[in-house]
């Protein structure tokens, strides 16, 4: 138990570190001049939490955890690929 735990967090505290990268530094006037007035004036901070608990476990799940047990970063890439696919 204290493996999948681990492997959720791990998974869980890189999203987050990546996004919040994204979002903040790489994306934030791009988003603001391509979308103007669609943007919230404020996010929706527990949806956004929602996502990332959700989206992390279902990563861990069909991607993460099978690949370890698998020993195989091909597999990895492969269902990572397939599951952000079906994810958007």
């Amino acid at each position: 138990m204290l493996k999948y735990l681990a492997v959720y967090f791990s998974f869980l505290l890189s999203l987050v570190i990546i996004d919040l990268i994204w979002l903040l530094g790489i994306a934030k006037n791009l988003y603001r001049d391509d979308m103007g007035s669609l943007m919230a004036s404020e996010p929706k901070l527990m949806a956004g939490l929602g996502f990332y608990l959700l989206y992390a476990l279902g990563a861990s799940i069909f991607v993460t955890l099978p690949a370890l047990s698998k020993q195989s970063w091909i597999y990895a890439a492969q269902y990572g690929a397939l599951f952000g696919f079906f994810a958007i």
